[in-house]
C-alpha cells in the first residue's frame, strides 16, 4: 500500500542547520529504502528563495504501522528537523510504479 508523507520543517533560527546536518543520514536511509522498493519518490519542498522547508515522500509499505516504524528511524524526524507531518494512504495508478 502506498502512503504520502508530507512533512514541514521547523522554522526556528537553527532549522536549516539541523536539516543540513541530517541530510547525509537521511539520504543514506532514503537510498536504502528506495533500493528495497519502499520509497517510490521523495523531494524537498522549496520556499520562494529555493530553501528546503519540508519534504514529500511516497512510500510503499503493507500498512500504516510499517510507515510509522520507518518514521521512527527517519533522521529528519529524530533530529528535530520536521515540526509536523501528515501521512495519507494513496491509490497510485500502475503506470507510476514501473521501474
Amino acid at each position: 500500500m502506498h502512503f504520502l508523507v508530507l512533512a514541514w520543517d521547523r522554522t526556528d533560527e537553527d532549522a536549516v542547520a539541523r536539516r543540513d546536518a541530517s541530510r547525509q543520514a537521511h539520504m543514506e536511509l532514503i537510498t536504502e529504502l528506495f533500493e528495497a522498493h519502499h520509497v517510490v519518490v521523495g523531494a524537498g519542498i522549496l520556499d520562494d528563495d529555493g530553501i528546503v522547508r519540508g519534504s514529500v515522500i511516497i512510500v510503499d509499505y503493507p500498512d500504516r504501522a510499517a510507515v510509522d516504524e520507518y518514521l521512527g528511524t527517519e533522521p529528519l524526524k529524530t533530529n528535530a528537523v520536521w515540526e509536523r507531518f501528515e501521512v495519507h494512504p494513496l491509490r497510485l495508478p500502475d503506470m507510476y510504479l514501473k521501474r
